[in-house]
């Protein structure tokens, strides 16, 4: 009796509808049960996959990785992942294996069924090929000789790339290609449009330009411009003159333009501006030639003042707009005062007197509305 029942066991094992069998287990809510004849599923579909034959090992592996899987169903039911993770794992590898097993067998025994057909069909046609002395027929030589130019081809293909056309193909038995010439045809593509200056007083956009001859064009529109500029200063220069302009030079770098200022107090009504040259030379630019004179006059200093002269060489280093006099500021009020002030300050100013007469206007209307219904209310009582 104890020797039947594992026969018995084996037999339950290998039936062919153990799938069902663990369905009823599952669904009658014994799944302790399952996993336990799958367990013993497993392991003897291991121990026939491994004494197998080549053509049954196919069939035990699919059978294992399906038992496998179902077994990793039945574990994440149970809440243990991490063994059904490994179970997946192990029945899709073993999955894998049975399938390139059964290519193999396939490929195999394909292979051998050509071989006994083109030998039966080569037997029995006599007009296929001849044998020489050795016994070898004459395609069997072509097919290796051309097997051969074959294999030495594919490893010499890289050899081959590096030599010379002239050297694969001889010139003098093609002599029409040897008289073409092989030149690179120039790809007429769309130009760039966008992120380009527009250039003034052209018909294209900057991208549009041919840039081989930018440079010269470059140069000619900044010589251009310094003309103009060197027009503007000139104008400038004409227009203002130098006589109202002062010269200080030769004075410490380190002096200010209030130290400047203070010498020129006494001519503060006249009007006048101190303008930079660079470090040891200014400029005091009145608004008429005879404040500068009186000025230069009666200035006293420990360094150079004298009056800007029409040659002087220093106009060279002067813009036009450093010679023009200073302009009178204008008048303001106080509330425009405070308002720009204020402003800069980035402050609120309170609310003024303009308007409010109107704002008591208004609120003393609101008052006699509600004081006239409040009589209306009273006169009237609560009925």
């Amino acid at each position: 009796m104890e020797n039947t029942r594992p026969n018995e066991e084996e037999g339950r094992i290998s039936e062919p509808n153990w799938s069902e069998r663990v369905e009823d287990l599952v669904v009658a809510g014994d799944v302790t049960a399952a996993i336990s004849f799958l367990e013993s599923l497993e392991t003897n579909l291991q121990s026939r996959l491994g004494s197998s034959s080549s053509g049954e090992r196919t069939e035990f592996g699919l059978q294992l990785s399906a038992a496998l899987t179902q077994l990793a169903d039945l574990y994440s039911s149970e809440g243990l992942s991490l063994k059904s993770d490994e179970l997946r794992t192990r029945s899709s590898l073993i999955k894998q294996r049975a399938l390139d097993c059964d290519l193999a067998s396939s490929r195999s025994s394909g292979n051998v069924e050509n071989q006994s057909v083109a030998s039966s069909g080569l037997k029995s046609d006599p007009n296929v090929s001849s044998f020489d002395a050795d016994g070898k027929t004459e395609d069997s030589k072509v097919s290796s000789s051309n097997s051969a130019a074959h294999d030495s081809s594919d490893d010499d293909w890289e050899a081959l790339a590096d030599v010379e056309p002239s050297k694969l193909l001889p010139v003098e038995e093609l002599p029409e290609i040897s008289k073409l010439s092989v030149e690179e045809p120039k790809v007429q593509g769309p130009k760039r449009r966008g992120r380009g200056t527009f250039t003034y007083k052209s018909d294209a956009m900057y991208s549009d330009r041919d840039f081989s001859e930018s440079r010269f064009d470059d140069d000619s529109e900044d010589n251009d411009l310094s003309r103009e500029s060197e027009k503007t200063d000139e104008s400038l220069k004409s227009k203002y003159g130098t006589r109202h302009v002062l010269v200080l030079a030769g004075f410490s770098p380190s002096l200010r333009t209030t130290e400047l200022e203070k010498l020129f107090k006494d001519f503060k009504d006249s009007g006048f501006i101190i303008r930079w040259v660079n470090d040891t030379t200014a400029l005091a630019v009145f608004k008429t030639p005879s404040a500068a004179l009186e000025a230069c006059k009666h200035v006293q200093c420990s360094f150079t003042i004298r009056v800007l002269d029409d040659n002087d060489s220093l106009l060279g280093s002067i813009s036009g707009k450093d010679l023009e006099p200073p302009s009178q500021r204008p008048k303001t009020s106080a509330k425009t005062a405070q308002r720009l002030i204020a402003h800069s300050m980035g402050l609120k100013l309170p609310a003024s007197g303009f308007g409010s007469k109107e704002r008591d206007q208004e609120a003393a209307r609101k008052n006699r509305i509600v004081s006239r219904q409040k009589q209306r209310e009273d006169a009237w009582g609560d009925d």
